[in-house]
């Protein structure tokens, strides 16, 4: 039994699970936890972590500094990116300018008569919408490279040919 001081007492199954978490270092996030894609090398590759200090604001008009990790590449130093967050980051832009684009069309020729201002405004959002779609550079290059990555595994997994035993015995 362990003893822990404490001002009341603690049940027995609970000081035995507390010793057992003293022994044991768990990782919480293990089955959360995604490998970064490295779209120089097209693998995931071994990779280093960078931090990084990024200032943000709170609600009371204070700022704090945030440590965010970055992977790197070990192999071409260059950043990594996780899939997961790559994807969402993309189908969210395109979402966002999707709808600026439907907005600014109900807007400029539903709601107002047409007028060459009202088409100016038109053909700038939507080339401001256009604009928005290729901010993402580092995450469509990531998710292009590793979707190559598997077209290749499963080309080479259908190329592969069993060759019976027969025909690969040698006279000597």
């Amino acid at each position: 039994m362990v003893n822990i001081p404490c001002k009341f007492l603690l049940p027995e199954f609970i000081l035995l699970r507390l010793f057992q978490m003293e022994n044991e270092i768990v990782d919480l996030d293990f089955e959360n936890k995604e490998e970064p894609w490295c779209s120089n090398c097209s693998a995931f590759t071994n990779y280093r972590r960078r931090w990084t200090t990024v200032t943000r604001g709170d609600l009371d008009g204070g700022v704090y500094a945030e440590n965010l990790e970055i992977p790197h590449c070990v192999i071409c130093g260059s950043e990594m990116h996780f899939l997961k967050s790559s994807r969402r980051l993309v189908r969210f832009t395109e979402i966002i300018s999707l709808l600026c684009i439907i907005i600014s069309s109900l807007v400029c020729f539903y709601l107002y008569d047409a007028t060459i201002g009202s088409y100016l405004s038109w053909v700038l959002m939507v080339m401001s919408s256009l604009l928005l779609l290729k901010l993402p550079k580092g995450a469509k290059k990531a998710l292009k490279t590793h979707q190559l990555f598997i077209r290749e595994q499963q080309n080479l997994k259908s190329e592969k040919k069993f060759v019976p035993i027969e025909e690969l015995k040698i006279d000597l």
